[in-house]
């Protein structure tokens, strides 16, 4: 995802099912790059993302719409922990 012109930041969301519950697990600021590394992750699991942007308008946070889900799935190699993006 790029940066939006005119957003504030955004919030990343994460679930482990795509119709899922989704739990906001980090907020990027305007100043911070646009890109997060969630690094607890467990091995062979499934976990679907989406990202919000905002705007904030007098002390106020007006949001975007939704990203569509993204699906990341987790896998070990060589006693690593790697993941896949779909």
């Amino acid at each position: 995802m790029g940066k939006i012109s005119g957003a504030s930041g955004y919030e990343v969301y994460r679930a482990t099912s795509k119709s899922g519950k989704y739990s906001k697990i980090k907020t990027i600021t305007k100043n911070s790059t646009v890109s997060y590394i969630n690094s607890s992750l467990t091995k062979n699991k499934t976990y679907y993302y989406k990202v919000i942007s905002y705007r904030t308008v007098s002390g106020k946070k007006i949001y975007s719409s939704y990203s569509a889900a993204s699906k990341v799935i987790t896998y070990m190699v060589n006693n690593r922990l790697r993941k896949y993006v779909l």
